[in-house]
């Protein structure tokens, strides 16, 4: 019997992490295929130490606490009393030290999980740059809210589930041992209980606090109505009431703390009622503030944050240095643009810098096909609401005598014009071949493709960066959380 209970907990185990393994190595071998199994490590030592850190702080806070309380229990617990034939469930003090253990460790597992896989923003923040732009209503740094504010909302979520854990399975334990129960004068509590779970209620209104203090920045990041970002409501209303929940919340942990070393309990009761009023009562005046003062006047009231958010806007999409230019019909990059420039550049930074003008090089392209005759520009609706353009062929001749030239080259050994080489190199750069033949005809012409294609330097070069901005993408999807 116990070699039947090992073997079916070692097959668990290996079903359970045998997928995980796979799908490991298949990354450590991509990555290294790719040439960034340095990137691979990197994200995956983070992972554990994080991982590992969390795991260890919070089973030591968790166990700690719920181990203070179950020291109370002295006598065995009764869990179901049984009756019949049906045995009683009992649970000696040895078991209930080992269930808050277990609870510790599953607890501590679960939060580790979730916090190994914010790696990203404990390593952005790590590495974070100042952007020079500070804000106007606090003065912090924009990278403060794209690298510090995401990494403070991650450790005041675990800290909160830490504190609740602690506090509910304390409190838990304390009513199992007797010392924590109801009685006609309300919530009877000992010595060892009352001051144990007010230290922790005292943390739970210091970590109040400290989430006042985030949502505070965090106004500049949200949506308010007409804009994102802070608003008239949000800086004349909010911004006082989340500083006035800070002070509130910091007396609260003082007035529990004393309440946990004396015997009354009444400055407990009244910080969480004074938070509780200041939280409700700044809601209620928001919304009454918004309704009977901006609303009517919104566009007068809301001036200053539509013009702070203008300029924020213009700033991160640096608008500023737009260059102004005419259109000359024809976006294509040419050999003179190339001459021209400066510094030595290789194919890549040509094919990304025009990949830029992509939407502008296919409209030019497209208009020039219309005016030829080759395309008809048909405007319609689809699902009669969203604005539609179709571009149906008017003539496609152009495009059979292309393909004809193609497989003529493809299909002989005579020597092609220059223009087919490229032809032949963008459309093999670009996947087009499957477009065009069938399988049975592409595995035909598959050799003298290569063939042809070697020809055109140039082609190989652009072909070969193309094929690394697709794995710089493909490694950007995989690298995202």
């Amino acid at each position: 019997m116990p070699m039947r209970i090992v073997l079916s907990v070692v097959a668990l185990l290996l079903l359970i992490t045998l997928p995980s393994f796979a799908h490991l190595y298949v990354e450590w071998l991509w990555f290294g295929e790719t040439g960034y199994r340095a990137v691979f490590l990197k994200s995956l030592t983070t992972r554990g130490m994080l991982g590992f850190g969390v795991f260890a702080a919070a089973f030591a806070f968790l166990f700690a606490n719920l181990r203070l309380a179950a020291r109370g229990q002295q006598r065995p617990y009764t869990v179901f009393p049984g009756g019949g034939d049906v045995q009683p469930i009992i649970l000696e003090p040895r078991h209930l030290r080992w269930l808050a253990a277990g609870v510790a460790v599953l607890a501590a597992l679960f939060m580790s999980g979730v916090a190994s896989g914010q790696w990203l923003l404990v390593l952005q923040y790590l590495d974070a740059t100042p952007f020079g732009e500070p804000d106007p209503l606090f003065g912090r740094d924009a990278g403060f809210y794209i690298f510090t504010l995401p990494l403070l909302d991650l450790v005041r979520n675990l800290l909160l589930v830490i504190v609740g854990l602690a506090l509910l399975g304390s409190g838990a334990l304390y009513a199992i041992s007797g010392e924590l129960r109801l009685s006609r004068r309300g919530l009877d509590a000992g010595r060892r209980p009352r001051r144990h779970l007010g230290v922790l209620i005292a943390a739970g209104f210091l970590l109040a606090a400290v989430t006042a203090w985030i949502d505070m920045p965090r106004m500049l990041t949200s949506p308010a109505g007409i804009i994102h970002g802070a608003s008239y409501v949000d800086v004349m209303v909010r911004l006082p009431m989340l500083q006035a929940l800070m002070v509130v919340a910091g007396i609260g942990a003082a007035a529990t703390v004393y309440a946990a070393f004396s015997a009354t309990t009444w400055p407990v009761a009244a910080a969480l009622v004074a938070w509780i009023v200041v939280w409700a009562g700044g809601g209620v005046l928001a919304a009454g503030v918004q309704q009977l003062l901006v609303t009517p006047d919104e566009q007068r009231k809301e001036a200053p944050y539509i013009a702070r958010n203008i300029a924020a806007t213009r700033t991160a999409f640096d608008l500023d240095r737009i260059e102004e230019r005419q259109v000359s019909g024809d976006a294509s990059l040419t050999l003179a643009d190339i001459a021209e420039a400066t510094d030595t550049r290789d194919a890549r930074f040509w094919v990304e810098r025009t990949a830029l003008r992509a939407d502008g090089i296919r409209e030019e392209a497209l208009h020039r096909l219309v005016e030829k005759g080759i395309l008809k520009q048909e405007e319609g609706r689809f699902l009669w609401v969203f604005q539609s353009r179709r571009y149906p062929a008017l003539d496609d001749t152009p495009q059979r005598e292309v393909k004809l030239r193609i497989m003529e080259v493809l299909f002989s050994d005579q020597i092609p014009d220059p223009r087919d080489v490229v032809i032949i190199g963008l459309a093999h750069a670009c996947d087009l071949f499957k477009e065009i033949l069938s399988a049975r005809e592409l595995a035909h012409v598959a050799d003298r493709i290569d063939q042809v294609r070697k020809l055109d330097l140039i082609g190989q070069a652009m072909s070969q960066a193309i094929s690394d901005i697709e794995l710089s993408l493909a490694l950007a999807v995989q690298m995202m959380p």
